[in-house]
């Protein structure tokens, strides 16, 4: 399956008017600089989200070595407002969408990490929601703090679990198969990224998936053959006597190989997403969107990976 580009939407700046501010803190030289946080606002607020205060900054300490420490803490803001959430993928609205922050620094990496900046569901979507998080970055050398860029968007599913920025990883050369020949859900990847690394802080192997891509929504007929097919404990035969109803979208399964063609490792990764079909028999207007960011531990391999087979399987409990 070929590659397609990255997703694109509009990206605004927080607060354009506030400069960084750099501060010494303490003796030992520990210093702060407050970051801009680009916005995509776009993405946002399709899924009833609103940011309304967000602010980041980052901090360098130094061990008694002398070699620096650095990591990001932010906090923020959001409101919710149903109405404005266009086409939920879930079956219940009581779950919002996932806000996602990424925190780059291309002098260090070509890659990002990313946090969930909150879980929100029943009562809290009914009020204004503070939030904060942190992030370390895994480097022992100096840095420029104005070449580290945060975002904040918004997903319809998103799984993460990555807590390291991969500095000088080794891409594995990847496979995409789809193995699910499904035409009312489907899901598409648009992006995908496997990597080993190994920390400079502490030595320690890491790996990291990253992939990103779309749900793919078919004909009603077909949505409604998958859910029939799937449903065991009703017997409908009739489309209206089913509504309202969701399918969930298939899952993805990681194989790790070595240099051989040996099956190292695999890994699975289930997105929190749904397609629903509502009781008018309609089913979302627009494609949904998904991020993944998860971490493996290629240090349990019985060698070292050197490529990736990445199947969309059926879904898996």
């Amino acid at each position: 399956m070929p590659l397609a580009g990255p997703l694109e939407s509009s990206v605004e700046l927080a607060s354009p008017t506030r400069p960084r501010t750099v501060r010494k803190i303490d003796e030992n030289g520990k210093r702060t600089t407050e970051i801009l946080v680009d916005i995509n606002r776009d993405a946002l607020s399709k899924r009833g989200w609103e940011v309304l205060e967000i602010r980041a900054r980052v901090t360098t300490e130094f061990d008694d070595g002398g070699s620096p420490f650095h990591e990001v803490n932010l906090f923020g803001t959001a409101r919710f407002n149903p109405l404005g959430w266009v086409d939920c993928f879930r079956f219940s609205r009581e779950l919002s969408a996932p806000i996602v922050v990424t925190i780059s620094s291309r002098s260090l990496s070509e890659f990002d990490i990313s946090l969930l900046a909150f879980f929100a569901s029943g009562e809290d979507l009914l009020k204004p929601i503070r939030f904060s998080g942190s992030r370390p970055f895994d480097t022992r050398s100096s840095f420029d703090h104005d070449d580290v860029f945060i975002t904040v968007a918004c997903f319809d599913a998103y799984e993460g679990g990555a807590f390291r920025l991969p500095t000088q990883p080794v891409k594995l050369d990847v496979e995409i198969v789809d193995e699910t020949g499904r035409k009312g859900v489907s899901l598409r990847i648009d992006s995908a990224d496997v990597l080993a690394f190994r920390a400079v802080s502490d030595g320690v192997e890491y790996g990291n998936i990253k992939l990103s891509g779309t749900i793919l929504v078919g004909k009603l007929s077909d949505v409604w053959a998958m859910f029939r097919d799937a449903d065991w404990i009703h017997d409908e035969k009739r489309l209206d006597a089913s509504v309202p109803f969701c399918v969930s979208v298939p899952s993805i399964a990681i194989e790790f190989f070595d240099e051989t063609g040996f099956l190292v490792g695999q890994e699975q990764v289930r997105l929190s997403a749904e397609v629903p079909v509502d009781s008018d028999c309609r089913l979302p207007s627009r494609v949904g969107e998904w991020l993944v960011d998860s971490a493996f531990d290629p240090s349990e391999f019985s060698a070292p990976p050197t490529r990736a087979v990445v199947r969309i399987v059926d879904f898996v409990a």
